[in-house]
Formats: structure tokens, C-alpha cells, sequence
């Protein structure tokens, strides 16, 4: 996972505390960010705040971690695209254009993206460790035949000497 700027708290599977007892006057403000538009939550992630970036992901955790799961079908690999797909979005808030579609999408769009390069990026390492098997297996084969060959050639070399030895 790429880092260029702090994430405001570790992810995945992020609980937000509830800060309404210890903190009245924040509370009150962030009551009033919970009704925010998604576009408005996106605007103000881009100036780096994090209680509109933990509504954001509140809001879409669970159906983005849905899609990633069947994509996946492993409950790590998703929770790990998961939290790479909302560090891109953290990153990346300043480059959403409202008039090009929603938030939602623009959010969704983030995570399949990260899902198709992470399985791209990793069925290369499998098609690098196959080829490195077939090297591998190459390899023992043509050692063996080299070794079947130069016992071949003692055999021949030493027949003479074989005969000899029985005089």
C-alpha cells in the first residue's frame, strides 16, 4: 500500500468511536456533517478533514467490502482492497469531478480498480513461479540427462578396464 500522505486512522474494518459523551460541542458539529451530501463529505476530505472522511467511510464500508468479498471470495483479501481502495480515495479526494457521476460510483470505480490491478499484479507473480517451475523442472532434466551421459562414458571408458581386471 502506497502512503504519500498520513491516512487520519487505520483501516480495515474501522469502528468510529462515539465521541457525543466525551466531546458535546463536537458532537453537535458532527451531527450536522452526518446529513452532508456525499459530494460535500468529498470536498472537505480534500482539505484533509478526517471526521468527513470517517462519514464517507462509514457510509460505504459494507456494500464496497461486499463487492470486494465476492470479487475475492477470501475475507483478508478483501478487507486488505478495502483499505487500499479507501487510501486511494483519501489520496485521490481533490481529483473528483461532480459532474462526471456520483460519489458512489466514483467510490466504486476506486475499488475495482484496486481489486483488478491487485489481481493482475498478483496472477504475474503466479505466471513468474510457474515459468520458474518449468525452468526449475528444465533444468533437473537436463542435469540428469548430463549425468546420464557422463556415467554412460565412465562405463565406456573403464569396459576396457574391466576386462583387464579379469585376466
Amino acid at each position: 500500500m502506497s502512503s504519500t500522505a498520513a491516512l487520519p486512522f487505520p483501516l480495515p474494518g474501522l469502528r468510529i468511536y462515539d465521541t457525543a459523551a466525551s466531546e458535546p460541542a463536537r458532537s453537535a458539529a458532527l451531527a450536522a456533517l452526518a446529513s452532508a451530501s456525499d459530494d460535500a463529505l468529498v470536498e472537505r476530505v480534500s482539505r484533509g478533514d478526517r471526521d468527513a472522511f470517517a462519514l464517507l467511510y462509514r457510509r460505504y464500508e459494507r456494500p464496497v467490502f461486499a463487492v470486494l468479498l465476492r470479487l475475492g471470495g477470501q475475507r483478508a483479501l478483501a478487507e486488505e482492497w478495502l483499505q487500499e481502495a479507501f487510501t486511494r480515495v483519501w489520496l485521490a479526494a481533490s481529483s473528483h469531478d461532480a459532474s462526471r457521476g456520483a460519489v458512489r460510483s466514483w467510490i466504486f470505480a476506486i475499488a475495482l480498480n484496486t481489486a483488478r490491478s491487485e489481481l493482475a499484479r498478483r496472477r504475474g507473480r503466479t505466471i513468474v513461479t510457474v515459468a520458474g517451475l518449468a525452468l526449475g523442472v528444465a533444468l533437473v532434466i537436463v542435469i540428469a540427462s548430463l549425468t546420464r551421459g557422463l556415467r554412460e562414458a565412465q562405463e565406456t571408458a573403464l569396459d576396457p578396464l574391466a576386462s583387464i581386471g579379469t585376466l
